[in-house]
């Protein structure tokens, strides 16, 4: 380090404290911008411009919403009048938000039962017993939307249905139209108070309204707790709040800018995207935490405290750049990935390390100049004294520590073949959570809750042979393994000829031209177009498209004369969840090729280049092993980590072949590897942190990337030396 004359320092420093001013500010009224919204919606999070979502917005197009909400309520027999009085309440209210296309429940399938048994002057409830075999009739045999007690007054099949003797259950299908969350403010409003009456809740939706609580989670409680672990563990590491507040307040402006510029740019954030706040929050503090120690160093050898902070931000800029470069290089590979959520987060990520370098450069150092204090006392070069005596004994050790990172390498790159992927859905919750065991209930009561949609065309307008012959496909669906019930316009056809005489059959004549024109029919007729939604259980994207190789054959056998159409929500959701392994790979081979071309260009050495690729894979390939030993499936937090673990590891050997560049190992150690273990502790306590979420993709985030920065610490101090003492031996003067 050499400190600049006296005649050249001011205008220097001047013009670096007021560059700093300057993003200071900037990065200030980003901060103000209003937060992006939250959109944890189907089409926010999966729809692209593929062909599959082409397909699913035509349909939309055509029949409208296939995200439906089921609640099932039950009561005591001896509440029975009150259990009805609530369902009509319910169903009305719901009826009447416009995120609602339509409903189906007890109050509207059997209007005029509940106008008699809700009016005392009519009867009331005491004309139970006489309309109770009315809800015998095939529509509430496929989806059970009323049932009495085995031991109340009906003696008839409705009787025998799947309630708990003693009670009344009731279930009112909700399909939603597709929007974002302030659209589905009145679904949103009925959901605490649907929890605390016990009532069951299922349905996309819902789990939409639940990340989007789960994604203000991260920012009121996860990332404030990640903030308060880094304050303490800085805190108890260089004892000096000077120190902690220089170090954390250039993070905190690049994280809000980040969110700002977002908020500016109109794009809405949501669980996957609010992840990268927590991240670029642990990551911007790696490059800070080097300028910290340079400076340290300066003012050790006598620099002044104006100067000190400068000559240490230049001479760590060039690796903090590179480190920060290559990192944000990780992120951006990610727009390999099928799904917008992840590609988004990729760029937001890797948008916030950029707009961060600056800040960590100017903002840092003149924060470091105003806030004034000493480097602290020798003593506390501990982590120093770690480091060195680590390196040492790996150069001692010779080839032990790569042969033994050579084989974790190798192991843990083929358990990454073996990973399960995540069903998703309710399965990110934990076993416990609401949402998770309102759906298994649910599933458990036979109620399918994901859909495949089939659209039959033909060559004329519906008539009886053509409903007849999607009534035979209904039913040879629903015997198929998955497939619970087939809902569509047959079965209200049935239901208005069985309401009408008695007959499970399809009307014809007058009755049928009556039928098509009613409001049952709608959203299941489109001109020459007939929908038929099957309610199955949660398959994968293999099981899944087993079952439309089914609905194919079943299809051209059962109805050759008819053009199939198989979409709906759930292939998007599964499909793009079988796409996190391409999205792994890709990011993954795309990242360790362009970072090794970057080492090259930057440093101009092919032995560095060669040097860094082991110690860059073995975290990587660690955290597959440790996957693959948890059972940690890929899902939206994991399939992630495998780019960010690359880019750290990158990020911490940049800093340390930079360093072996200019001096002999040892000094290196206690220099650089003093900031590498001091940037260690901190950021990886903040990734651990995020375990406390309940999220699962959240939690395990948090676990594997704490694990990769740690795994990348013991990398760049047992493995890197030694190869570099064989590969790139320092010669006792910087290189050039």
């Amino acid at each position: 380090m050499v400190d600049p004359s006296p005649a050249e320092r001011p205008p220097r420093i001047r013009r670096n404290l007021i560059i700093a001013a300057l993003l200071t500010l900037g990065a200030l009224a980003l901060c103000l911008v209003p937060r992006p919204r939250l959109d944890n919606s189907i089409g926010a999070m999966l729809v692209d411009d593929s062909p599959r979502a082409a397909t699913y917005a035509a349909f939309q197009g055509r029949f409208g919403a296939d995200e439906v909400v089921i609640v099932q309520f039950t009561a005591p027999a001896k509440h029975a009048d009150r259990f009805f009085q609530r369902l009509a309440r319910f169903e009305a209210r719901m009826a009447a938000y416009p995120e609602v296309e339509r409903t189906l429940g007890p109050a509207s399938a059997y209007e005029d039962e509940f106008d008699l048994l809700l009016d005392p002057d009519m009867g009331g409830m005491g004309e139970l017993p006489r309309l109770a075999k009315r809800f015998d009739g095939p529509l509430n045999r496929a989806l059970g939307l009323i049932t009495l007690p085995a031991d109340g007054p009906a003696d008839g099949p409705a009787a025998q249905l799947d309630a708990a003797d003693g009670q009344y259950q009731g279930r009112v299908y909700a399909f939603i139209r597709p929007g974002p969350p302030e659209e589905r403010a009145g679904l949103r409003a009925e959901l605490p108070g649907l929890y605390r009456s016990g009532a069951h809740v299922a349905g996309p939706p819902i789990l939409n309204i639940v990340l989007d609580f789960v994604s203000t989670e991260v920012q009121i409680i996860t990332l404030p707790l990640l903030v308060a672990v880094c304050v303490i563990i800085m805190l108890g590491l260089t004892r000096s709040v000077r120190q902690t507040i220089a170090a954390l307040a250039p993070v905190g402006l690049g994280v809000g800018a980040t969110m700002g510029l977002l908020s500016l740019t109109g794009h809405s954030t949501d669980i996957v995207v609010n992840i990268a706040q927590p991240l670029i929050f642990v990551l911007l503090p790696a490059s800070g935490l080097h300028v910290i120690v340079a400076w340290q160093d300066a003012r050790r050898l006598g620099l002044d405290r104006h100067s000190a902070p400068w000559i240490a931000a230049r001479e760590k800029g060039r690796a903090c750049a590179l480190a920060l470069g290559t990192t944000a290089l990780g992120f951006t590979s990610l727009v390999w990935s099928d799904m917008p959520a992840i590609r988004a987060f990729g760029a937001v990520s890797a948008l916030g390390l950029g707009l961060g370098l600056p800040l960590v450069l100017w903002v840092l150092p003149a924060l470091l100049q105003l806030l004034g204090g000493g480097p602290g006392p020798a003593g506390r070069q501990v982590l120093g004294g770690i480091a060195a005596a680590t390196v040492s004994h790996a150069i001692r050790a010779r080839w032990l520590w790569p042969l033994a990172a050579l084989l974790i390498t190798a192991g843990g790159l083929w358990t990454m073949t073996a990973l399960p992927i995540s069903t998703g859905g309710v399965h990110y919750f934990e076993d416990d959570a609401r949402i998770r065991t309102d759906y298994e209930a649910l599933e458990a009561a036979g109620v399918g809750l994901s859909s495949v949609e089939l659209i039959l065309d033909f060559d004329r307008a519906p008539d009886e042979t053509i409903l007849e012959t999607v009534h035979r496909v209904g039913e040879a669906a629903e015997a198929l393994d998955g497939v619970q019930q087939a809902v569509g316009l047959p079965l209200f056809l049935r239901e208005v000829q069985w309401r009408a005489n008695g007959q499970d059959m399809l009307p014809a004549g007058s009755l049928l031209a009556e039928a098509l024109g009613a409001d049952a029919a709608a959203g299941f007729v489109d001109g020459r177009g007939l929908r038929l939604s099957l309610l199955i259980d949660h398959l994968d994207a293999t099981e899944l498209d087993a079952l439309h190789g089914e609905l194919r054959r079943l299809v051209a056998e059962t109805a050759p004369a008819a053009k199939l159409t198989l979409t709906g929500h759930h292939e998007l959701v599964v499909h793009a969840q079988a796409s996190l392994v391409d999205t792994l790979m890709w990011s993954l081979l795309t990242t360790a090729l362009l970072i090794e071309l970057i080492i090259l260009v930057a440093l101009r050495s092919f032995a560095l280049t060669a040097a860094a690729l082991l110690p860059m894979l073995a975290p990587v390939a660690l955290n597959f092993g440790l996957m693959w030993a948890l059972d940690i499936p890929l899902d939206l937090g994991t399939c992630m980590v495998g780019a960010i673990a690359l880019g750290i590891a990158v990020d911490d050997a940049l800093h340390f072949m930079i360093a072996w560049r200019k001096g002999p190992a040892l000094a290196c150690a206690r220099s650089t590897g003093r900031a590498l273990v001091l940037t260690t502790v901190v950021i990886s306590a903040g990734f651990l942190s995020l375990m406390t979420a309940d999220f699962a993709p959240t939690a395990r985030f948090g676990l594997l990337t704490g694990v990769a920065m740690a795994s990348a610490l013991l990398a760049d101090l047992l493995v890197l030396p030694p190869i570099l003492q064989r590969l790139a031996p320092w010669k006792g003067e910087p290189a050039g």
